[in-house]
C-alpha cells in the first residue's frame, strides 16, 4: 500500500520522525476537470482544465519498508 496525501500551499509539510531519507522532485501536475476513463489525444483539451506545479516528497526509507512488506 502506498500512503499519500495533499497539502495547501500555505501549510507545514510534516516529514515522520523516524524517517532518516527524504527526497524531493518537482514536478508538473495536469489538474483534470471532470471524470474520465480511456481518453483520446483529440479529447484530451475537453477534459484537461490547466497545469501547475507540485512537490513530490517521499521518505523513501519509509517508502521502501511498505513496498518490501
Amino acid at each position: 500500500m502506498i500512503y499519500s496525501s495533499l497539502i495547501g500551499p500555505l501549510d507545514s509539510i510534516r516529514i515522520p520522525a523516524q524517517s532518516e531519507k527524504t527526497t524531493a522532485e518537482a514536478e508538473l501536475a495536469i489538474i483534470i476537470g471532470k471524470f474520465c476513463k480511456r481518453v483520446s489525444e483529440s479529447e484530451v483539451p475537453d477534459v484537461v482544465v490547466g497545469f501547475t506545479t507540485s512537490l513530490d516528497i517521499t521518505t523513501t526509507d519509509i517508502h521502501q519498508k511498505i513496498r518490501d512488506s
